[in-house]
């Protein structure tokens, strides 16, 4: 059964590289009390996208995602069901979007909570940086 690899999302990045660290290993403890310890297909598949492959880079440089017309539109609805409009709230719900796109369990730090919980429902955990 797949359960996913945990995936602490988007850090900002000044993030220091100690910091980056221990949120990493609080959050594989945190999963790993919940779920149980990983098994070896879980480990070496969170080897290769650490490690990335010969088809694509090192993930740790980080993912370029496609803002599409799908995207736009769910990010719309998700600024409509929150109630939220503007820039800065766009900007989150299509973070948001693409957070809820993944499969779980998925975390995203963020400096700003509080409108990112209003968009993400309880389907994505936060991580106040």
């Amino acid at each position: 059964m797949d359960r996913g690899v945990p995936s602490l999302g988007r850090l900002r990045p000044d993030t220091s590289h100690s910091t980056r660290n221990r949120l990493v290993g609080e959050e594989l403890r945190r999963y790993e009390e919940e779920h149980g310890a990983f098994t070896d297909e879980e480990l070496a598949a969170a080897q290769t996208r650490v490690s990335g492959t010969a088809d694509e880079p090192d993930p740790s440089r980080g993912k370029v995602e496609a803002v599409t017309e799908q995207t736009v539109r769910a990010a719309t609805g998700l600024l409509e069901e929150a109630g939220l409009h503007g820039h800065k709230h766009a900007i989150d719900a299509t973070v948001a979007e693409l957070a809820l796109r993944r499969p779980g369990p998925v975390a995203v730090l963020t400096s700003d909570v509080d409108d990112m919980a209003k968009l993400r429902g309880n389907r994505v955990r936060l991580i106040a940086i």
